[in-house]
């Protein structure tokens, strides 16, 4: 990310966000996306206001040795069955 993720994290501390230091990486349909952190949940919606992006539950992570694996339709379906 070099350059951008230092603005990323300028606008998070300006902000006073709840960007976690932390972070990684998932892939899906042969894309790589970076997974931002918040422990506040508007924090993470003024963030993606900003820059864009999706929302991603932490159980859509893979497990094992696909830990890196997004499962992007897990957690829509859980959305869905509990409406």
């Amino acid at each position: 990310m070099g350059a951008q993720y230092e603005n990323l994290r300028a606008f998070s501390e300006e902000r006073g966000l709840s960007l976690s230091p932390h972070g990684h990486s998932v892939a899906r349909e042969h894309e790589w996306y970076q997974v931002f952190m918040f422990a506040v949940e508007e924090h993470a919606e003024i963030f993606r206001a900003a820059f864009g992006g999706e929302r991603m539950h932490p159980s859509e992570r893979g497990k094992g040795a696909r830990w890196a694996q997004w499962k992007k339709a897990t957690n829509e379906r859980k959305s869905k069955r509990q409406h």
